[in-house]
Parts: structure tokens; sequence; C-alpha cells
């Protein structure tokens, strides 16, 4: 029994099986060397770097599931974009007061939170280079003993390669492989959040303008009241009972009803887009928050990855709650827009646009809210749920390592 754990013989067994599959085995990971060397120096680290790769494979696995993804959502994504370079909806009127100021206010926000995608590409380049560095420089624990395990001369040091990157065409194969896995990570996700924010803001902004518009629709009636028969508002109730200023009323009101059903169109676009994403972005998001949350016991000894993994944390937090915030911000301007319908003077329009008025609020009984794989709402409490359940499994894999 002594013999066959012998880690000569073990040594000699692994180069046997690499000469046998030409290295297969270990490329396919059916095989992995398990060395008790790189054990004992993995367990030396507390789940550190495991979590580290573990975070960059959930990462990863979730680029190459959505590259191909996003191409079954083409024509989606086309067709909104479309409706949002034609500005949704032209009421051929002049806009009403509020309009400017809305679409300022979202080209502000705008410029704030697309720092959220772009720290992405920030944080990418500070994780491949900047790290290893770091902990090199400042950290206290001896990598010198890692140099025969792991490639520590390469951006991100902490994997194993089932060939020798130390020097020649494997050395730059390896390198050629990182820097091109972690462009592709760092370029697909921030594009992603990009286009989420495009999506969701466009949607929000025209919820936004449909219930000024409402707000504003008798001051649009007399102004096409007059346009069209030179007349000016009189006295009170009495210009709702003439036939004229009630077709300018219900004409105004008609193009309200055509700008919300144009909106549910792009709201279904949105969800149609981004439903699968966001899911799997709530389910890896709460793994990832918790694997980068282990990394914080390793200050002393590896700084860098520290830092690192708190840049991963900050980031995948950030993009959560965007995810959860402009969900919540859609459904709760869809159900102000009721309220907006319900406080136009309905009770002085004849009885064809009470109907439509009627049907009109119907339509808005429908909530919208972005279902994440058709399962999770994205809103502020899964939000917090996705929170809760990060330091949970935080917790779990500190007893786990203990």
């Amino acid at each position: 029994m002594g013999k066959m754990f012998d880690v000569t013989e073990d040594i000699e067994i692994d180069k046997f099986i690499d000469k046998q599959y030409f290295y297969l085995m270990q490329i396919s990971c059916i095989y992995i060397k398990l060395d008790k060397r790189s054990t004992m120096l993995m367990m030396t680290f507390n789940m550190v770097l495991f979590s580290q790769s573990s975070h960059f494979a959930l990462l990863l696995q979730l680029t190459m599931i959505l590259t191909f993804y996003f191409q079954t959502k083409h024509r989606e994504l086309m067709l909104f974009h479309k409706m949002l370079s034609h500005g949704f909806f032209d009421y051929e009127e002049p806009p009403p007061p509020g309009d400017k100021e809305l679409r300022s206010a979202m080209l502000r926000e705008r410029r704030i939170l697309i720092m959220i995608p772009t720290a992405v590409a920030l944080a990418g380049g500070v994780i491949l280079v900047g790290s290893p560095i770091i902990d090199r420089r400042l950290g206290s624990f001896d990598l010198e003993v890692l140099d025969r395990e792991f490639s520590t001369h390469l951006p991100y040091p902490y994997g194993k390669y089932p060939y020798q990157t130390k020097e020649g065409f494997s050395y730059y194969a390896a390198l050629a492989g990182q820097i091109f896995n972690g462009s592709l990570l760092t370029v697909f996700i921030g594009t992603a959040g990009f286009l989420f924010l495009t999506l969701a803001q466009n949607v929000s902004l025209q919820l936004q303008l449909l219930q000024n518009s409402l707000q504003h629709v008798e001051v649009r009636a007399e102004e096409m009241y007059f346009r069209l028969f030179g007349k000016t508002k009189n006295d009170g109730t009495s210009l709702y009972e003439d036939p004229q200023f009630s077709y300018c009323y219900s004409t105004c009101l008609r193009k309200n009803f055509k700008h919300h059903q144009i909106i549910l169109r792009a709201f279904e676009y949105t969800e149609g887009i981004m439903s699968a994403p966001m899911f799997l972005a709530y389910m890896t998001g709460t793994i990832v928050i918790a694997l980068s949350l282990i990394s914080t016991g390793s200050v002393q000894e590896l700084p860098g990855t520290t830092i690192s993994a708190m840049i991963l944390c900050g980031v995948e937090v950030g993009y959560i709650f965007l995810l959860s915030v402009f969900g919540q911000r859609i459904g709760d301007l869809n159900m102000e827009l009721r309220f907006k319908i319900y406080s136009i003077k309905w009770y002085l329009c004849n009885r064809a646009l009470k109907s439509n008025l009627l049907i009109f609020q119907e339509k808005t009984m429908k909530p919208l809210t972005i279902m994440a794989g058709g399962i999770v709402p994205a809103n502020m409490e899964t939000f917090a749920t996705v929170m809760n359940s990060a330091y949970s499994y935080y917790n779990l894999a500190n007893a786990f390592g203990s």
C-alpha cells in the first residue's frame, strides 16, 4: 500500500499517461495531475487561488455561452435599434414642457452609468498585469516556491498547464491565450453592460415622455384646436362639449395610445434580448461575489490577488445593481402611468373617449417586469436577495476552508 502512493512512481505514471495520450488527457481535463506538492501549495493559500481561478472560469464560461446566445437575438436587436434610430414615435406636434429636461437628464445619467462598463476594461488590465507584480513586490508569501508548479512568469501566474510554459513556442502560446481570454472577457462584459444600459434607459425614457405627454394632453389639444380651427379656450367645461375640441382631444390621446403600443413592443424586445443574460448574471454573480470575498483573507500574503478580487467583486455588484435598478424603474414607471391616465379630466370627456381611456388603463394593468430567465424578476428585491445569498455562500466557504 505504501508503494501505491509513492510520489516518484506517481510522477513516472503521469509521464507515461502524457506520452500514451499525447497530453490529451490533461488538455481535456479527463485526467489532471494532482500530485501532493501542488495540493499542499493550494491548501496553503486557504482556497484563495481556487476562488480566483473559479472566478475566471465562471466568467469565461458565461462569456462563451452568451456569445452564441446573442447570435439568436439578431432580429430583436435590429428591430429595437430601428425603433431607436427613428425616435420611437413622432407626435408631429411641438413637444410639451418638460420633454427636453427628461432627455437631458437621461444623457447626464448615461455619462455616469457608462463608468460601470468602462470599469471592466480598467479592471481587466489591473487584474491581468498589476496583480502578479503587486504580489511579488509587496506580498509576504514566498512565490519562488511556486515557480516549479505554476506559470509565475505569465500575466496570470496561478494556472496549471499540461506542458512547460517557461520558454519557446509554448510560452508564447500560453501568453497569447491569456491575453485573448482576458481581452474577450473584458470587451464582452463591457459591451453587454453598455447594450443593457441603452435598451433599459430608452424604454424608461419613453415611459417618462409618455407620462409627460399625458400630463399636458389638454394643453396639446388646445394648441391643435387653435391650429386647426383658430379657436381658443373659453369658459371651462363647455370646451369639452365642443365637437371640434373633442376631435382634437381624441387625436392627441390616440397618439398616446400608439406611443404606448410602441413602448410595449420595445419592452418585449428588451426582455427577449436580456432575459437569459440577466438570469446568468444573477446566478453566477452570487457565486462570484462570494468567491471574491474569500480572497480578503490573503491581504498580507497576496495583496495583488486581494485587490483584483475586490475589483472584480465591485464590478459584479455594480452590474447586478444596474440590472436591478433599471428593472425596478421600468416597473415603477408603468405603475405611475396608470395614475397619470386617471389624473386627466376623463369625467369631462364623451363616452367614446372614456371607453378608449378605459382600454388604455387596462393595458397598463399588466406589470412591465423584466423576468430574468422567465423566473427571477429584475428589481431591487432580487438585488438584496443576491447580496444576502453571496454573503451566506462566503460564510459557508469559510467554514469549509476551516
